[in-house]
């Protein structure tokens, strides 16, 4: 098992185990965390591939889908600004 290093306390973690560090963060802290991750990944998206399985559901739903399915970028901005607070 891979195992990632923190620096200040050189103790080997597994991504498993960061996981449940960060959901044992206060809610303020996660948001912080959020906001410093989220950059650097939006960042990075030109060597993201979506897996072909993906890409058939999401073309399935599109397929699929009906006008009252869609809400509008303003609404869903505005439900998870409600969910997450942010």
């Amino acid at each position: 098992m891979a195992s990632i290093t923190a620096n200040a306390y050189q103790l080997p973690l597994s991504f498993n185990q960061i996981i449940e560090l960060v959901k044992q963060l206060p809610v303020n802290q996660k948001k912080k965390l959020i906001k410093t991750l989220l950059p650097e990944t939006l960042d990075n998206t030109d060597n993201f591939e979506v897996p072909q399985w993906q890409q058939k559901i999401v073309l399935d739903r599109i397929k699929n889908a009906k006008p009252e399915d869609y809400i509008s970028v303003e609404e869903s901005t505005k439900k998870l600004k409600k969910k997450y607070g942010f």
